[in-house]
């Protein structure tokens, strides 16, 4: 399955402040659907309440917009002093992925949004949209990635990485399994170990497919 991400955007609206400055800040991106709006303007709301002193630019790439939201985003752009911008997406090539109650089409704009910022940025902090910010985001600046992929955060505990590592027939997940919900990505090792490309192949099979009850988390871990 190919995905590219700069023919899938089909709107962009930027809401920017006059005062930001590119230099030294933080790319946030997410990646929601319509159910996720109020979350999504909350959790922005936290970032920018515990770190007044620190440059962010926050990307939110959704299948639907309405007036309301873009109106709450712009105030809060204009509040805050920050820089907010939302993508318009077409999810069509991604409409036979497959999904469950809990996890809708949205939760595989992540892959978009790694697509899209390649050669960019060099890095980007993909959170979900459910998640509350209550402290510094400071380290996150200056986290040396090395030769890693990914910052991330493991999820639940040991009986949990057991039982994901049976369920995937992959013995390594016994040790850690991570939340797919917090991701500070080095975009270009994404690229070089084709991490999107790997993913939906994984995803887009029936067979293998028919594991995941975590669907892109599962793909990624």
């Amino acid at each position: 399955m190919y995905l590219d991400a700069n023919h899938i955007i089909k709107k962009k609206i930027t809401f920017y402040s006059n005062n930001i400055s590119n230099a030294n800040q933080l790319n946030i991106a997410y990646g929601i659907d319509e159910n996720f709006f109020l979350g999504c303007a909350v959790s922005i709301s936290s970032i920018l309440i515990s770190n007044t002193n620190l440059e962010f630019s926050f990307h939110i790439f959704t299948n639907y917009l309405s007036c309301d939201f873009e109106k709450n985003l712009k105030l809060l752009s204009e509040q805050y002093k920050t820089n907010i911008t939302l993508y318009l997406v077409d999810d069509l090539g991604l409409s036979e992925l497959p999904t469950t109650k809990n996890w809708t089409i949205a939760t595989y704009f992540r892959f978009i949004i790694a697509d899209y910022f390649y050669q960019k940025i060099d890095k980007l902090l993909y959170i979900d949209a459910d998640i509350i910010c209550t402290g510094s985001l400071k380290e996150l600046f200056t986290l040396p990635f090395e030769e890693n992929i990914a910052y991330v955060v493991t999820d639940k505990d040991a009986i949990w990485w057991n039982k994901c590592a049976i369920r995937l027939d992959e013995s390594k997940l016994s040790s850690s399994y991570f939340n797919a919900g917090f991701l500070l990505i080095n975009l270009n090792k994404w690229h070089e170990f084709n991490i999107n490309d790997k993913a939906l192949e994984l995803l887009s099979d029936p067979n293998k497919s028919k594991k995941f009850t975590h669907l892109d988390q599962d793909v990624l871990n």
